[in-house]
């Protein structure tokens, strides 16, 4: 993968591709990056945690500097040199406050389903979740 100096000037001559994703790393700090898709750059950080590879992502080239991304890069980076998995916590943090409810409205917000299956999930929420719908999801478990 390309190694740039990233500045302001040369994230904006970064060219977009048809397809696909570049990563272009900054020769400054290792680690810290920008990922151009054919609509956007992003500034993203990468570091090996416990075996796994973590990219989390920084923010959009335009919202923030580059110098703004790159000393959150280095706040991240040392977070993920002390085993702190990003992706992991984000996520994490994410799904504590969402109840049943809530996890099941996005779900049928980002499907198109048939009617009828549409009306099993209703009746399954409605009279086999009927007592879960408050519950936050990571506060159902398997016993339950």
């Amino acid at each position: 993968m390309p190694e740039i100096k990233l500045t302001k000037k040369t994230v904006e001559g970064l060219p977009y591709p048809e397809a696909g994703q570049t990563i272009y790393w900054d020769t400054v700090l290792r680690g810290f990056g920008i990922r151009v898709t054919p609509k956007s750059k992003t500034y993203v950080c990468q570091r090996r945690v416990k075996g796994r590879t973590v990219r989390p992502t920084i923010g959009r080239a335009g919202q923030l500097t580059t110098e703004q991304a790159r000393e959150l890069a280095q706040d991240q980076l040392y977070r993920m040199i002390k085993g702190e998995d990003i992706n992991l916590s984000k996520k994490g943090a994410l799904r504590e406050g969402v109840t049943l409810e809530e996890a099941y409205k996005d779900f049928l917000e980002t499907r198109d389903l048939k009617n009828s299956t549409l009306q099993d999930y209703k009746w399954i929420m409605s009279k086999v979740f009927h007592d879960w719908r408050r519950k936050t999801v990571v506060a159902i478990s398997r016993d339950m």
